[in-house]
């Protein structure tokens, strides 16, 4: 073929070095799509895919630590990175997929996978009771990233996966997903990534775009507002649960918040996304809830330094010297009267009065840390995660 073409080059106005240039250009062209292609696949961070019934991709830390959970249509969020606090995140009802006993007892039978379990939580396995003890169980509404640890080999092995929404876990004080109940295995945040890779089953509905990451809350969660959900995914009750409780202390949430809650689920859309992407660094699980007004002074609230602030006597309250007697009142010299009848030093206007906080009062200092707010994380697959900024 090509020397029919060389045949026909003079008669087409092609000459035979020009047709020799673009074959060269072609083929570098292509081995250079080839090398990219490869470079890319070879660079993503693989992930995998981890249905709300599969047992996991690397042997369980806990083997049958709890029941299979239901999956749920999954929700998408405004970014890819919410809070850990914020309403309607989480699902869950009186009867949740967690067996925290037996989580618990198969841990003391096992000292050797007890130490792993909590070195992978950055905790002692002394810490252990408390730490279960502050765990609330609950059931994810979205396909969740988070860095997994299976037990291969005999120590805790990490894995990038995504839990499908429906699945059961334990989350912290702070919202942060700590066990998945099913497998017992310990979890914590996912690390940051460019590209990822997805492997395993793809579970219908499962969008790359649509893959949340769950941050810290910037304090302590005192009860998380709880959503229960149909197999079509309607809600059908709107509840607060207190944290580490199993459910059995839910109520209603009040009517503002259900009718909130409901209408976001109407929209397909988990409220409260955040801007930016949450820390990555492993970090160990927030154990102690406590309430906030105990705590750090509640925004809008007076606190005490306020208070002493309001009651300093504010520079506007010193005498000013146009309250001294000015010149213009004394008596002109025509009438002025005798020493003795002008007003003695005693009867003069004192110098002015200033009143200042005492030294123990330091200057005013912030009501509050701001909170920090993330953004979208980027997981990008082969064909196109989400966006990186988290």
């Amino acid at each position: 073929m090509i020397d029919r073409l060389f045949r026909r080059g003079p008669a087409s106005g092609l000459r035979p070095a020009a047709m020799i240039g673009m074959v060269l250009v072609l083929v570098l062209a292509s081995s250079v799509i080839t090398w990219l292609s490869t470079r890319t696949s070879a660079d993503a961070q693989p992930v995998q895919l981890e249905g709300a019934g599969s047992p996991g991709a690397l042997p369980a830390f806990i083997p049958n630590a709890g029941a299979p959970a239901a999956p749920r249509p999954a929700l998408h969020t405004e970014g890819h990175v919410v809070s850990g606090d914020t309403p309607g995140l989480y699902g869950g009802t009186e009867t949740n997929a967690c067996d925290v006993a037996a989580m618990r007892a198969f841990l003391d039978a096992n000292p050797d996978r007890a130490a792993a379990w909590a070195g992978a939580l950055l905790i002692e396995p002394g810490q252990l009771d408390a730490l279960f003890g502050s765990l609330t169980p609950v059931t994810l509404q979205t396909d969740t990233a988070v860095t997994n640890y299976g037990f291969d080999s005999g120590v805790a092995t990490p894995f990038q996966s995504v839990l499908q929404a429906g699945t059961a876990v334990l989350v912290d004080a702070v919202g942060v997903p700590r066990v998945r109940c099913y497998c017992g295995n310990p979890l914590q945040l996912p690390v940051q990534r460019v590209a990822v890779r997805y492997e395993g089953p793809r579970w219908d509905g499962f969008d790359a775009q649509s893959v949340t990451e769950i941050a810290s809350a910037a304090e302590p969660v005192r009860e998380f507002v709880i959503v229960e959900r149909d197999e079509d995914g309607e809600v059908t009750e709107v509840l607060n649960r207190p944290t580490a409780s199993t459910g059995d202390q839910d109520v209603p949430a009040s009517e503002n918040v259900a009718r909130f809650v409901v209408a976001s689920y109407a929209l397909n859309v988990v409220p409260g996304t955040t801007t930016a992407p949450p820390a990555s660094a492993p970090s160990a699980p927030t154990t102690k809830p406590t309430s906030p007004a105990t705590t750090t002074p509640t925004v809008g609230a007076p606190t005490t330094i306020a208070d002493a602030t309001a009651t300093e006597s504010p520079p506007a309250t010193e005498s000013p010297p146009a309250t001294e007697s000015p010149p213009a009142t004394e008596s002109p010299p025509a009438t002025e009267s005798p020493p003795a009848t002008e007003p003695p030093p005693a009867t003069t206007a004192p110098p002015p009065q200033i009143t200042e906080l005492p030294d123990t009062v330091g200057p005013t200092t912030a009501l509050g840390a701001t909170r920090q707010t993330a953004g979208p994380t980027s997981e990008t697959a082969e064909e196109t995660a989400p966006p990186t900024t988290t």
